[in-house]
């Protein structure tokens, strides 16, 4: 498929791929005497937020035990699904070449949903031009991008009364942001979700809904019927489940696999009541004068400022302490705060060794992925020489 497709529904650019690959050669040969469950099926890159993306092998079995477990969580297995019901209509937001961008056409296909999707990068008032115009009932996004929705100057006069569902994923979820979604979304107070995956483990591996999420605002969920999920002693989430990738395109030896057949995710969290709780990423750690700061911690801590629209929190190098804690914060844009106040709350709110020393008001939103997460690479590189 072409980078940019237009707003259609999902027939349309199901042709035009037809077509392409049509014209393009094989890349891999057919396999001879029918596929086996380990063949590779699909490479899907990570979102790349703080590294390079990576290509993720994924075999049939991966594709086939993920989308079967999503269909028994999301109550959509054949014997489940009302035929004399339309189908749903589906705003996938996000790149398809990444996981979610995948299972939301996968699982389209399986049930008979239509697949709308957005032109171009993502845009806050595109995302309510389509809800609005396609009546779309199921939303799937990055909490960036729906807090972004949230903000937009045309919300309070837009229809949304047709979406009943919003599933969000790809970071942490804070309980704000589900509270003002439960507010501009009404037909969504029980069908505001979250999930927890990522292309390593094939999607989805826990989620968590309704009054399950109400009542502990802040996990990732249970597990899905076929994950298993344990923490490590450092505090790693490590996960196993027969949808998980086969090991990333030309690195053999990256040993994110185990040999149990373990798959470090590089997410640091916490299992309390048989919920996961996702607490950072043990590479979006800041060390300062030896003292491990999580990111995500710091983060969290800001956005409960209400002038706070969006935080990035990275690693500035210190010649005495290796590193201190910066903070790249985009204000509302009817706020006044200053360097000064932000100090203060975040002293209120964080460990002295947590709160930022290092800020940059940012005039503008922060720079994102395709995968709609803060692209804190280009934001370290981009940090002025001065406090602003």
């Amino acid at each position: 498929m072409r980078p940019r497709l237009s707003s259609h529904r999902s027939s349309s650019p199901m042709r035009s791929g037809a077509n392409c690959c049509q014209r393009c050669p094989s890349a891999l040969p057919a396999p001879q005497g029918g596929a086996d469950e380990n063949d590779p099926a699909v490479i899907v890159f990570t979102a790349g937020t703080t590294g390079d993306p990576k290509a993720a092998v994924l075999a049939n079995r991966s594709v086939i035990a993920n989308l079967h477990s999503l269909l028994l969580v999301s109550g959509r297995l054949p014997q489940q699904l009302d035929a004399s019901k339309p189908g749903a209509v589906i705003l996938q937001s996000g790149p398809l070449f990444h996981i979610g961008g995948i299972q939301a056409l996968m699982l389209a296909m399986l049930c008979g949903h239509t697949v709308v999707f957005l032109e171009g990068r993502f845009d806050a008032g595109q995302v309510l031009d389509v809800i609005e115009r396609e009546r779309v009932t199921v939303w799937g996004a990055v909490p960036t991008m729906a807090s972004r929705v949230l903000e937009h100057p045309s919300l309070a006069s837009r229809d949304l009364s047709a979406v009943r569902s919003i599933s969000l994923g790809g970071a942490a979820v804070q309980p704000e942001l589900t509270a003002r979604l439960r507010a501009a979304f009404p037909n969504t107070k029980r069908g505001l979700s979250t999930i927890y995956g990522m292309t390593e483990t094939g999607g989805t591996v826990a989620s968590a809904s309704g009054e399950l999420m109400a009542a502990n605002p802040r996990t990732s969920g249970r597990p899905t019927p076929v994950s298993e999920i344990r923490i490590d002693p450092s505090g790693e989430i490590l996960v196993r489940t027969p949808g998980q990738m086969l090991g990333y395109w030309g690195q053999p030896d990256s040993g994110v696999i185990d040999a149990e057949g373990w798959v470090h995710t590089g997410d640091l969290g916490r299992i309390e009541d048989g919920l996961l709780y996702v607490t950072g990423r043990s590479k979006d750690i800041i060390i300062r004068g030896g003292e491990n700061i999580a990111s995500a911690h710091v983060e969290s801590a800001l956005l409960r400022h209400p002038a706070v629209r969006n935080v990035a929190v990275v690693a500035r190098a210190d010649a005495d302490l290796g590193e201190r804690v910066a903070a790249a914060v985009q204000l509302d844009p009817s706020a006044s705060v200053s360097i000064e106040e932000l100090t203060e709350f975040a002293r209120a709110q964080l460990p002295n060794h947590e709160v930022p020393t290092d800020w940059w008001l940012v005039g503008h939103e922060l720079p994102m992925t395709d995968a709609g997460k803060v692209d804190k690479r280009k934001l370290s590189a981009s940090w002025p020489q001065a406090p602003t």
